[in-house]
């Protein structure tokens, strides 16, 4: 039997999510060129192709994703789909805090 603080609980944690990217799409354009600067990543322009897609990866991914997710949703469930989502935004992160240029290490 599941209780109030259970619904709480869950409407939270599927709230953080939608939290999560609209901080992910915020933050990448507010610091960007922050990050140009510290990985060298326009050669000296102040924008170009590599920036526009770091800028733009977080939506692209949402839009890919959003077309397999209502399946996966349903084949898998609610709960093991929301964890796997945040364990891929956890190894996101990591990578992204790791990485020392576009491509990676």
């Amino acid at each position: 039997m599941t209780t109030t603080w259970d619904h709480v609980l869950r409407t939270a944690l599927i709230n953080l999510h939608a939290f999560e990217f609209g901080y992910t799409v915020a933050f990448t354009g507010a610091t960007l060129q922050s990050m140009i600067d510290a990985v060298d990543l326009c050669g000296g322009a102040d924008l170009c192709a590599e920036a526009s897609f770091v800028a733009s990866a977080a939506p692209l991914g949402a839009l890919l994703a959003a077309a397999v997710a209502g399946r996966l949703l349903d084949s898998y469930g609610r709960r093991t789909f929301l964890i796997a989502v945040s364990g891929l935004w956890v190894v996101g992160y990591v990578v992204v805090a790791c990485a020392s240029s576009l491509l990676g290490f």
